[in-house]
């Protein structure tokens, strides 16, 4: 009977002590888990705080979604602005061909200054000597006569591709050629027509008034003009060609600029080609100026200004 009271008193006894246990066990795994809570929210709190404070230092654009609803225009938002709305064909405005005529044209200077020297810087000293052009052309020689033709071909191509350049930068339109290796081709020829048709009416003035001494010194002054205006010519197409000068435009208009220069120049050696001749006429000279100079001029300009 003892036994069994000490053994009922020893289970009542150990309950409690098993019971007080579990609760602090329970009560330390409720804290933790309070504790867990507090810090989750607390991260959760800074963190919405923290993209709070990133999304007001940061431009908002909008979506695609919202733009098309709000009719935005998200494209807006740059400097450049377009100049065509359809897609544009490339076009090859230097081509290398080009590189490929002007080597030749200074091949052709080069052997020009090897083989003719003396007669090459004759020619560019009459351009600014009367009494050496009225020598040269008094000695009729040869050789000044063959480094003349030579120069003459050089300022054609150098004028041809100036102006297949011209053409290019302000976009010509020109039926049936294209920016092409033709198109250079055909102003080669037109340049080359020009002055021919130019000598060719000259000497049959010359033939016709009894002026073939006069008119040949003319003759002469316009081409070694022209072949001096060649010459300038070279590094300006070579500056447009390889677009070492940012401004093409620039470019262009001094290029225009020596040409108008070398057309008053010659205008002017004329007129004193023309007065030092003893039966020298005012009205003559005027029509033969509105006739052969300034009239395909005017409508060399109204073509340009066309395109």
């Amino acid at each position: 009977m003892q036994e069994n009271f000490h053994d009922s008193s020893s289970v009542t006894s150990s309950f409690p002590a098993a019971h007080a246990t579990d609760s602090a066990s329970a009560v330390k795994h409720f804290t933790r888990i309070r504790l867990h809570a507090d810090s989750v929210e607390k991260a959760s709190t800074n963190s919405s705080g923290d993209s709070a404070g990133f999304q007001s230092d940061t431009l908002h654009f909008p979506s695609v979604s919202e733009a098309s609803q709000n009719n935005v225009n998200i494209w807006g938002y740059h400097e450049l602005q377009p100049k065509h709305d359809l897609p544009q064909q490339l076009k090859i405005s230097n081509p290398d061909w080009l590189f490929v005529v002007l080597v030749l044209v200074l091949g052709v200077l080069t052997y020009i200054r090897v083989y003719y020297r003396k007669n090459f810087f004759q020619i560019i000293a009459s351009c600014f000597n009367n009494n050496l052009t009225n020598q040269i052309v008094r000695d009729e020689n040869l050789l000044m006569q063959r480094a003349s033709v030579m120069l003459n071909v050089s300022f054609s191509i150098i004028a041809a591709g100036f102006i297949y350049l011209l053409s290019i930068h302000y976009d010509w339109s020109l039926d049936g050629m294209d920016t092409g290796f033709i198109r250079f081709v055909f102003f080669a020829l037109i340049v080359s027509a020009v002055f021919t048709l130019k000598f060719l009416v000259l000497r049959f003035c010359g033939y016709l008034f009894n002026l073939g001494r006069e008119m040949s010194t003319y003759i002469f002054n316009v081409f070694i003009i022209n072949n001096l205006l060649g010459l300038v010519l070279i590094p300006v197409v070579a500056l447009i060609l390889f677009g070492i000068f940012p401004g093409t435009s620039t470019l262009i208009f001094i290029a225009l600029g020596l040409a108008s220069v070398a057309y008053l120049y010659r205008i002017g050696r004329g007129i004193l080609i023309a007065v030092s001749y003893p039966g020298f006429s005012p009205f003559y000279l005027f029509l033969y100026l509105c006739a052969l100079e300034i009239a395909p001029l005017l409508v060399l300009v109204k073509l340009v200004s066309m395109q």
